[in-house]
């Protein structure tokens, strides 16, 4: 079975680099989201999606895109 069909997880460490890269190649949103969504655990495109408002108050306000569900 392929590692993305078993639930595979990246390590920190990549994920890490991976985020990395995105800021070298200047793409800081892209790392952003990246490192939201390591700490988060939200749909890579829940993050890519949100304005800049959903950040208010010190909380970050998500409605996740699958469910619905809004998750401060």
């Amino acid at each position: 079975m392929a590692w993305w069909r078993a639930g595979w997880v990246w390590p920190g460490a990549a994920v890490d680099r991976f985020a990395t890269a995105a800021d070298i190649l200047g793409f800081p949103s892209i790392a952003t989201m990246i490192r939201l969504n390591e700490w988060l655990g939200q749909r890579p495109g829940d993050l890519l999606t949100l304005p800049r408002q959903a950040y208010r108050d010190g909380i970050l306000h998500v409605v996740q895109s699958k469910t619905g569900q809004y998750v401060p």
